[in-house]
């Protein structure tokens, strides 16, 4: 993640703007049953591809810049916060990166 092509910033936006309701694909519903067949068709931030690790995985779902204009539950300031302090202290679990207790 600390070295990722992307960068810091953009695989955060990237990951949170997949994740989000701003996503329009992004239509969770309940599986049919708890089968391999049924956990392919979650979305690859929960269940990634084989050869992609998680910052390939969202790139490709990097907002533009008109995208991240109207995001307004995640400012480019307020994103900014997490990636710096994140390049700062190379935190690597996402538990430890969302919480953020140490801010």
């Amino acid at each position: 993640m600390h070295a990722c092509a992307q960068g810091v910033h953009d695989f955060l936006r990237a990951y949170f703007h997949y994740k989000s309701a701003d996503w329009p694909d992004n239509r969770p519903y309940p599986l049919a049953a708890w089968s391999a067949e049924e956990l392919a068709k979650m979305p690859t931030y929960y269940i990634m591809d084989l050869d992609q690790n998680m910052a390939e995985t969202v790139a490709s779902y990097m907002p533009d810049r008109k995208q991240v204009a109207r995001c307004n539950w995640l400012s480019e300031e307020e994103l900014q916060v997490y990636s710096s302090h994140l390049r700062k202290t190379r935190v690597s679990g996402w538990t430890e990166l969302v919480s953020m207790r140490h801010i």
